[in-house]
């Protein structure tokens, strides 16, 4: 699988971390979440769960557009937000790239 993974342009390790996703929808639709930028406008807890979803799935990166100011109430709705989050953009605070940090960060949360 290596090989083959290494033809499309993945990691050995990329391979390895998606070998279930690459088993299921093979390895070119791989590269082209490898390669996709998501844009989610409004960050609700259904869109928070998407995003971390994605995120784990490969995407290149995410951008959340959401003009709106954190609350007290997004706290519990929102696995990107904090208490440090109160008052402070939504949209600044959900600027995610789907790096090896934050993957690791989400797995280890999970």
């Amino acid at each position: 699988m290596s090989e083959a993974a290494a033809q499309v342009g993945l990691t050995k390790e990329e391979a390895e971390r998606y070998d279930r996703q690459i088993r299921l929808w093979g390895l070119a639709a791989q590269q082209k979440l490898r390669e996709t930028r998501v844009l989610l406008h409004g960050f609700t807890a259904t869109s928070a769960e998407l995003c971390k979803n994605i995120v784990l799935a490969g995407v290149q990166s995410v951008t959340v557009n959401d003009p709106k100011l954190t609350t007290p109430k997004d706290l519990a709705a929102h696995l990107f937000l904090d208490n440090d989050s109160i008052g402070k953009s939504v949209r600044f605070l959900s600027l995610l790239q789907a790096n090896a940090v934050l993957l690791k960060k989400l797995i280890s949360s999970s």
